[in-house]
Formats: structure tokens, C-alpha cells, sequence
């Protein structure tokens, strides 16, 4: 925080994660020097100050998942959305988009906005999903991420866009006025939890009582992911690690790692990523 007119002995939990995500990802911290600067860094704020971040449960799970799988690095890449933009905008107004690419749309701007895998959209159900203002709350069932070892129900939050094309709550809102009718031939047992039944947001072109895998919400993604220009020999970017690579940069973020982190550990996009990705 030195250089940025802000007082050290007033930082947050935020900003020791960021402190301890640049560490890590940048300067190649080994773990136990992470745990001895936390350590040393705690000891140095005040007292009440040292036991609210050590009490927050963001926190502790992140202290927790530094030294996990989940906490990777991922390419830190200058990224062009001009072409995706301008293939949003080429496909018009959502009202009289053709389903297909209705569909795409909408997987692509939940994936990105929402940095969901396509596990996570397929096992999205539309009958707990709600838009209250400009927020839209999927609720992700059974998600790969576990708590204490147990399956969860993960809420995501996001946010509206100024501009229909690139607004993912409006591309929701069309998309369910198209499929909401056929929710209830499309309850179906949950595919990693057969005693549980749920809704499938996404469906089928042909056939909308149908959920529509994993697979090909990945295809339908990647359609307009290759859009984006990238060096030869690069593989193609995924849309979580894109919503968190480009957020990266215009938010309050020391790397794309704790970007995934933090929204995965909090269950909320509180910030508007869907602005900050799309800007």
C-alpha cells in the first residue's frame, strides 16, 4: 500500500490477500514465506484490527487454498475484445435473435461474467435462478468445489451491462422468456446427484425440455471465444480464466489467481465484474 496515500496499519483482508497473491504469483513466495509474513504482518496492526482479518472467513479459506490446486497461475495476457464485441453486436437484439445463437450468447456471458465452467452453467437450475434489478442470482447445483468435503449449493451474482449486447442479464431474461415453457417437462434428476431433481437453465435447440451438457456449452462458448486474436501456438483462453484475466486489470486484483479465489471463496460478485470485463 506504500506509494498509494493509504495507511498500512488500516489494512484489510483484502489487502493482505493481494499482498500475499503478488508474492506468490509474481516474486515466486515459497509457502512457508507467505504463513511467516502473515504472521508477521498481523502482529504489526492493532489488536482489533488484527482479529476482525483473522477472524474473516474469506480470509482464512484463502490462507487455506494458497497452498492448494485451486490457487493457479494463469496466463496474464493483453487481451483484444474488440472482435468479440463487435461479433455480440452482429448478432442483434436479443428479441429477434434465432434461439441458437441466443443460446451461445447467453452461455458465453454467464461463463464469462459469472467465471463459471461449463460444469457449473450445466448444473445451473433455472427454477432458483431470479433477477432482482440489475442483479442476476444463478444458483450453481452441486458445483466441483466442495465444503468441508460436502457437495454445495454456490450462488452467483451478476451484473447487468449498459449495453443490451453485452448485458448478460438481459440475454437471461430473453433466453428464459424463450424456454421457461417447457420447465416443467425438463425437471430431471441432477446428473451428480440422481436423488436430487432440479431445472436445467440451458437446454437444447430442438428439444427444450433437454438439458444441454457440459460438452456442448463448451462448443457453444468457444464459438464466439475464438473470436479473440491470440500468438500462434496459444491455446484457446477459456471463459473463467478470460472474465478473470481481463477483471484483472481494472479492479483492485493482484492476479488473476485470486480473482477465481476470492469469488469462489465469497460465492458473490460484489464488484461489477460484468462492467469491468466488458469496458
Amino acid at each position: 500500500m506504500k506509494g498509494q496515500d493509504r495507511d498500512p496499519l488500516a489494512a484489510s483482508a483484502m489487502d493482505i490477500m493481494n499482498f500475499f497473491a503478488h508474492g506468490l504469483e509474481n516474486l515466486k513466495w515459497k509457502l512457508g514465506t507467505a504463513r511467516t509474513y502473515k504472521a508477521s504482518i498481523l502482529q504489526l496492526l492493532p489488536s482489533d484490527r488484527r482479529r476482525t482479518i483473522a477472524e474473516d472467513n474469506a480470509f482464512k479459506e484463502f490462507l487455506s487454498a494458497m497452498g492448494s490446486s485451486s490457487f493457479k497461475r494463469i496466463r496474464n495476457d493483453t487481451i483484444d475484445l474488440t472482435p468479440v464485441f463487435q461479433g455480440l453486436r452482429d448478432l442483434g437484439d436479443n428479441h429477434n435473435m434465432d434461439i441458437k445463437n441466443l443460446t451461445i450468447k447467453t452461455c458465453f456471458l454467464l461463463a464469462v461474467c459469472g467465471l463459471l465452467r461449463p460444469d457449473e452453467l450445466e448444473c445451473t437450475d433455472a427454477a432458483q435462478c431470479k433477477v432482482t434489478g440489475d442483479k442476476l442470482v444463478l444458483q450453481v447445483m452441486f458445483p466441483k468445489e466442495l465444503r468441508g468435503g460436502q457437495m454445495i449449493i454456490k450462488p452467483v451474482v451478476i451484473q447487468a451491462h449498459p449495453v443490451e449486447a453485452l448485458c448478460p442479464v438481459k440475454a437471461f431474461v430473453e433466453y428464459r422468456r424463450r424456454t421457461a415453457d417447457q420447465d416443467r417437462h425438463a425437471i430431471r434428476p441432477h446428473p451428480k446427484r440422481e436423488a436430487y431433481s432440479y431445472t436445467p437453465l440451458l437446454r437444447q435447440i430442438r428439444k427444450g425440455n433437454l438439458a444441454l451438457g457440459s460438452e456442448r456449452i463448451s462448443k457453444y462458448i468457444q464459438e464466439i471465444m475464438s473470436l479473440i486474436p491470440r500468438e500462434e501456438g496459444h491455446p484457446r483462453y477459456k471463459a473463467r480464466a478470460l472474465g478473470a484475466t481481463v477483471a484483472l486489470g481494472k479492479g483492485n486484483w493482484s492476479s488473476p489467481a485470486i480473482v477465481n479465489e476470492f469469488c469462489r471463496i465469497s460465492r458473490s460478485l460484489s464488484n461489477n465484474f460484468t462492467t469491468a470485463i466488458f469496458s
